[in-house]
């Protein structure tokens, strides 16, 4: 029996799943919005930070500020 040796990097996102700036003109909706968990690698561009489509910083941001609003309810800071 032989090994079959991948060729490809495995670990790239294939170019179906890639929100691109192209994509976004030609495919997206004027008010549609990205959302993206973060970290990010090669599935979204950081030329996609300056477009009107991209709210995942302010996600992040709000994840922070809830995050920070529970740990003070739970430990007792603020009631």
């Amino acid at each position: 029996m032989s090994r079959d040796e991948a060729t490809e990097d495995k670990g790239l996102t294939p170019l179906a799943y890639r929100v691109t700036r192209e994509l976004l003109r030609k495919k997206a909706k004027s008010d549609a919005i990205i959302l993206h968990s973060l970290p990010r690698m090669d599935e979204l561009p950081p030329d996609v930070d300056s477009t009107r489509h991209a709210r995942y910083w302010v996600e992040a941001f709000n994840g922070v500020v809830m995050r920070m609003a529970l740990l003070s309810l739970i430990l007792g800071a603020i009631e």
